[in-house]
């Protein structure tokens, strides 16, 4: 398996003596066991190896899932704003750390909602991972997003790179007056969080290069 950053990931399937090569075009090497799964259907119901290729070639995140976003005034969004869990977050996380060409890689982070007595920890831990991946700066958003900061500051991140805001309106705005050419921003939070609302905001500040 090989991680193409933005491009994707690159791997190999072994099926009956033969390699068969793939480029899964969705962000993050998780992904790439949904797609071995469906592979692994397609081959048992015949389907030909060059469709099962192509197919996989062809896919794209839904809105708000992992969408690349490019700004002319040369920074990068990744919109994973429609949800997120402790898992998936690290796992971008993780995979934003790993990214080569940006001069700061910046987290906005909503609360993720519904985890029980453990949430504190929960979202915690992927402040740690924040601190690991090297981050520039972390933007929490909402309620018990602020034990995210807690975990990178307990990490090992400096406080003055940690920030809070009540809403995805502030995150927008504070995100807006930060953010500068040669950074990669990931925004993810749950559902209610609404973080869409702050890459309206950058959308309006700047121009996205969307065709």
């Amino acid at each position: 398996m090989r991680d193409l950053g933005l491009d994707g990931t690159a791997f190999t399937v072994r099926h009956a003596g033969r390699d068969f090569d793939f480029v899964l075009p969705l962000l993050g090497q998780h992904n790439v066991a949904n797609a071995v799964a469906a592979i692994a259907v397609g081959a048992t119901h015949e389907v030909p190896w060059d469709a099962m290729r192509e197919a996989v070639g062809d896919m794209k995140p839904e809105k708000m899932r992992g969408e690349v976003i490019k700004f002319r005034e040369g920074f990068t969004v990744i919109d994973d704003s429609y949800n997120s869990n402790p898992r998936a977050l690290s796992e971008m996380i993780r995979f934003v750390g790993r990214l080569a060409g940006f001069e700061r890689k910046i987290l906005v982070a909503g609360e993720m909602l519904e985890l029980g007595p453990e949430a504190a920890e929960l979202h915690r831990s992927c402040g740690r991972d924040a601190a690991r991946a090297g981050l520039a700066l972390v933007l929490a958003v909402q309620g018990q997003a602020k034990e995210i900061l807690e975990g990178a500051l307990e990490a090992g991140m400096q406080r003055p790179r940690l920030k809070f805001v009540r809403d995805a309106v502030q995150a927008g705005d504070l995100l807006a007056r930060t953010v500068k050419k040669g950074d990669i921003v990931l925004i993810k939070g749950s559902r209610g969080v609404k973080l869409e609302q702050a890459i309206n905001t950058l959308r309006a500040a700047f121009s996205s290069m969307e065709p």
